[in-house]
């Protein structure tokens, strides 16, 4: 098992936390299936942090086809998100969402704009 603290964690596995389902798009999602996975390959996420003393784990997998289990042909496996901590289950996108809004206190657009500020910052280094 391996907890990160939420200061150390990647743009990219904070931007995980807040992955949602968009109406009409399914562009997010999408980057997380390679184009040469199996249809037999099972397709997800698992972050698991420590964030004031508690730990909290997020599973998240976006809608894909996979093989049908007892059929030939395939079958589209609907996209979830499941969030573990104290010993309760939240599943659901939004709901997990909201969920780890409430706990890190930024939303989506606030961690966008820290993160391209940080970015920017990075920038300035390589540039000099």
């Amino acid at each position: 098992m391996i907890l990160v603290a939420v200061k150390q964690l990647s743009l990219m596995q904070l931007f995980l936390l807040y992955l949602e389902k968009q109406a009409g798009s399914n562009r997010n999602a999408k980057l997380f299936r390679s184009n040469f996975a199996s249809l037999d390959t099972e397709t997800f996420v698992e972050l698991e942090f420590l964030h004031k003393g508690k730990i909290y784990k997020i599973r998240r997998n976006p809608t894909y086809e996979r093989s049908k289990k007892f059929k030939e042909g395939t079958t589209t496996k609907n996209g979830d998100a499941v969030l573990e901590f104290d010993d309760k289950v939240i599943s659901g996108y939004s709901l997990v969402t909201e969920e780890v809004i409430k706990i890190l206190g930024i939303t989506q657009n606030q961690f966008k704009q820290i993160a391209m500020l940080a970015q920017r910052r990075i920038l300035k280094y390589f540039t000099c």
